[in-house]
């Protein structure tokens, strides 16, 4: 893109595989690298750059504008400079959801304005750009402890089921991140069956008079729910090969197992 003042041009690219995403205080900052090529301008000017991050799409959704105006020495030759935007756990989970497995797409409003210059009233220029489906995934992992999609996995004590049925749900997180639904709810499937492994919640009969059970019985008969609805992801049979998962069916599968895990007693934290 290019912002133009009179005969001054100065050339933007955006360098989106050296993204960062890192922690701030209830906000994750997204910081962008900008390639400035300036021309005709006078060794020194200094140019102002702010801009507003939206998801690209039909429609397209804003996302934020950057945390602070960047001030940056033009000196005739190719420059650089970075400016950063604080996006919040849900929009990232937004980010996720708009993306479906496939790179993250988004457009860059980028205003300038060169404040040496009063008779300058500033430029603007838009670009879309995308981050590869991988580098995507590296930045949100980085930052996986804040922003976990909502989905908490429980830190385990020593080894055994509990601790099989955690590294399952971190599987299943992953698959869900590359947008792989089936084999996100086919892994939080094996973590409900490690639970009731470490769990031995006692059995249950169809004709039980449910006010009757035990606590451990009820959480037998949550498990044994969310085990058979997990397992139409399988497709294994003519009832449920027609079976088809959205993202937020598979978030909550993948909850109701770290739930169950949870629920396991004995050492979890």
């Amino acid at each position: 893109m290019t912002l133009t003042f009179g005969s001054q041009t100065l050339g933007v690219g955006i360098d989106s595989e050296s993204a960062t995403l890192s922690r701030g205080f209830g906000v994750y900052p997204l910081s962008l690298s900008l390639r400035l090529n300036p021309m005709n301008f006078d060794r020194g000017t200094v140019v102002e750059l702010s801009g507003e991050l939206e998801v690209h799409g039909n429609p397209s959704h804003w996302l934020a504008a950057s945390t602070h105006s960047v001030r940056v020495p033009l000196h005739g030759t190719q420059t650089s400079c970075s400016i950063k935007f604080p996006l919040t756990s849900a929009q990232i989970l937004g980010i996720e959801e708009h993306r479906a497995g496939c790179r993250a797409g988004f457009g860059l409003k980028l205003r300038g304005f060169l404040p040496g210059d009063p008779t300058e009233t500033g430029q603007e220029s838009s670009e879309y750009f995308a981050i590869a489906a991988s580098t995507w995934l590296d930045l949100v992992e980085q930052v996986d402890a804040g922003v976990a999609f909502t989905i908490p996995i429980p830190i385990i004590i020593g080894t055994g089921a509990r601790a099989e049925g955690a590294e399952l749900l971190r599987e299943a997180r992953g698959h869900l991140n590359a947008g792989n639904i089936d084999a996100a709810i086919v892994s939080a499937r094996g973590a409900m069956e490690r639970a009731e492994a470490a769990a031995q919640w006692p059995r249950i009969a169809k004709d039980d008079d449910l006010r009757t059970r035990s606590q451990a019985q009820r959480w037998r008969a949550i498990y044994r729910a969310a085990f058979d609805q997990a397992a139409g992801a399988v497709h294994e049979d003519e009832v449920t090969k027609e079976f088809a998962y959205s993202r937020r069916e598979a978030e909550a599968l993948i909850g109701i197992a770290a739930a169950l895990l949870k629920a396991a007693p004995d050492p979890i934290v």
